[in-house]
């Protein structure tokens, strides 16, 4: 969660008996592990907590505890729709740019090291499995996810698993057979150029995904079933 957010939730929580307190660290474990966006997820927290501390204020017996404390939240969010595939796409972008600026970085760092050392011999990179992997993963990743919403979802889910499958084998391949197509020799300046273009990339990813996470929230602010 964001520092603000975080501060926000225990400035509530603590305004809870010592029962309740429990039963809400419940709630946040149950909300981990659904399918939700951080800000999503984070919202629907703080719902919760609303709810209870207005029943606790108007001596409002929701009657929870251990046992049902997570049918509670099942059945509290049983009309909010989960991570859409857009979202899930832009996180899984966002944590492969996140890899190439780090190693960009590294090599950035290695070339500058190669000024001062003459042994330290540049070394190749090639775009092409970067390219077929991240395109045919991503599109597989798209057909298993949006399987759940076509007639035949077990055959769509076996195709997305397939391709998936399907971009790590030509990923391997492309480095073993193609390994001279889209590759280029670095050196200090190109991996500084291109250093900063993943970072920008890894920057726009960012905010693709803030974009998304914000519509899914203004889009369901209402499907919590509130006083449930």
């Amino acid at each position: 969660m964001e520092k603000n957010g975080s501060e926000a939730l225990e400035e509530k929580r603590k305004k809870l008996t010592n029962e309740k307190q429990v039963l809400f660290e419940e709630a946040i474990d149950y909300m981990e592990a659904a399918s939700f966006s951080h800000r999503k997820r984070n919202q629907i927290l703080h719902q919760i907590l609303d709810e209870w501390l207005y029943a606790e204020k108007n001596a409002i017996d929701l009657e929870l505890n251990q046992k049902n404390i997570y049918t509670y939240c099942e059945k509290r969010t049983k009309n909010v729709p989960k991570m859409s595939t857009s979202l899930k796409m832009a996180l899984l972008l966002r944590v492969g740019l996140l890899i190439l600026v780090v190693y960009f970085v590294l090599q950035f760092i290695i070339q500058m090291a190669g000024l001062l050392d003459s042994n330290i011999q540049a070394s190749s990179f090639s775009f092409l499995p970067i390219i077929l992997l991240g395109s045919v993963g991503l599109f597989g990743f798209y057909l298993y996810d949006k399987a759940s919403t076509k007639e035949k979802a077990v055959m769509w889910r076996g195709i997305g698993i397939v391709t998936q499958l399907t971009a790590f084998l030509l990923f391997f391949a492309s480095m073993r057979l193609w390994d001279g197509i889209l590759t280029i020799r670095l050196t200090l300046i190109n991996s500084t150029v291109i250093a900063i273009f993943m970072v920008v990339f890894f920057l726009v990813a960012g905010k693709w995904k803030d974009q998304l996470e914000e519509k899914e929230l203004e889009k369901d602010q209402n499907d919590v079933i509130l006083f449930s």
